[in-house]
């Protein structure tokens, strides 16, 4: 998280010394939505993030196992939620990792996961644009939770996309397909930065 975050940071020092730039807005989707709410800078207006579990990615994996075990009445799968439970607990216990290449990357996803994102949108003040799909069950779950958490602070915004997933598709039933809608959110984001 910090060497991506500092990247951004780096690039949007950059533009921000540019005079013809008056403003910068920050998009981020997925993990790159969680990048977006590191980013400081007093040239940025405002940020959109897209598809962001904004507990954090373990809450993302339980609210997906639990939705399984309810739509398809598994008890089974409550052994693999407290599984990742625990590894949650031992993940916030670790604070050596090794060189290897799992280590490394275990160690990156703890940077994305603690603290979660949550704890870095309350430290913004500019308008933030928190938009999901309802069938990303990862995410919609967590950050429908999360507009009653910032109910009465101005500077938020959701926009919630009907049965659309984390990548912002919808499935058709008329030809079994899923279609795309991406467009329509990034012109709608957009138009929000606009405002």
């Amino acid at each position: 998280m910090k060497y991506l975050s500092d990247e951004v940071n780096l690039l949007t020092k950059i533009y921000a010394k540019d005079k013809r730039i008056r403003n910068i807005y920050v998009i981020g989707h997925s993990q790159g939505g969680r990048v977006a709410l590191h980013i400081r800078h007093k040239k940025i207006r405002k940020i959109a993030v897209l598809s962001v579990n904004l507990f954090g990615r373990y809450e993302e994996s339980i609210n997906r196992m639990r939705y399984e075990e309810i739509s398809g009445q598994d008890s089974t799968l409550d052994k693999k939620i407290e599984q990742e439970y625990l590894s949650y607990h031992q993940l916030i216990r670790r604070t050596r990792f090794g060189d290897t290449l799992d280590a490394l990357s275990l160690r990156s996803y703890k940077t994305f996961t603690i603290p979660g994102s949550f704890t870095e949108l309350e430290k913004i003040k500019i308008p933030v644009l928190i938009a999901y799909g309802s069938n990303d069950i990862g995410v919609a779950f967590s950050n429908d939770i999360i507009r009653f958490r910032l109910a009465g602070k101005e500077n938020f915004s959701f926009q919630v996309y009907p049965l659309m997933s984390h990548n912002f598709e919808r499935h058709t039933q008329a030809n079994n397909e899923n279609e795309n809608h991406w467009q329509q959110v990034f012109e709608e984001t957009i138009a929000w930065l606009k405002k």
